[in-house]
């Protein structure tokens, strides 16, 4: 397990419009602490975690800001 690594739990997100298209936001992203930016997005959780090698302790549930 890479400590430097979690996963960000987004929620349901919902499609957003931008540059004249519609974009599907993906629930999960990779984040890189020691390279401050995300490393990849996803919906399939169980397949992130086995390929980064983390447990379910590594995931960070975000809630909506309103």
């Amino acid at each position: 397990m890479d400590d430097d690594i979690c996963i960000a739990d987004l929620g349901d997100c919902p499609d957003i419009y931008v540059n004249g298209q519609t974009e599907t936001v993906p629930r999960y992203a990779v984040w890189s602490w020691s390279a401050s930016r995300i490393i990849e997005t996803g919906d399939d959780l169980p397949g992130l975690l086995k390929k980064y090698r983390l447990s379910g302790s590594r995931i960070i549930r975000c809630r909506p800001v309103r």
